[in-house]
């Protein structure tokens, strides 16, 4: 925990170097204590150990989001539709020929993309668009290529 340490009341900080405000030369030397508050009557000082902060990187997860893609072929007039949580890699792997539903007719484009919450739904709106001819024509009419 950064700037963690043990709270103590002591009666003389004078000889030790404490850290009172929040601007800290780094290049000097570092104080021992920070003061917390300054405790009435006797000039007691609320110190505890001054532990700087180590800088790390900070990795924010956000929520997972999952993609229903149908992808066109520019050499010929096929369609491929699909799902997957990372959209932008999954049409490099199409493109690269990594896929093999969809290496012999590659460069692809992307005509259509659909965000949902969960895998679970995904798969879903792919398995409906799969089964059923007339959402897909209709969906590769209404959106055409994306470019």
């Amino acid at each position: 925990m950064c700037g963690g340490g043990r709270i103590r009341t002591s009666d003389a900080v004078s000889h030790i170097p404490v850290f009172e405000t929040g601007a800290f030369d780094h290049s000097a030397t570092p104080p021992m204590f920070i003061i917390l508050a300054f405790q009435g009557e006797n000039d007691k000082v609320l110190v505890r150990p001054y532990r700087p902060c180590l800088r790390r990187q900070v990795t924010v997860r956000t929520k997972p989001m999952f993609y229903l893609y149908l992808i066109k072929s520019t050499r010929y007039d096929w369609v491929y539709v699909g799902s997957t949580s990372d959209l932008e890699n999954r049409l490099r792997e199409h493109n690269t020929g990594a896929v093999r539903s969809t290496k012999f007719r590659r460069p692809y484009i992307l005509i259509h993309s659909e965000t949902f919450d969960n895998m679970r739904d995904a798969r879903r709106r792919e398995k409906n668009i799969k089964t059923n001819r007339i959402e897909k024509e209709s969906i590769v009419r209404k959106y055409g290529p994306i470019v």
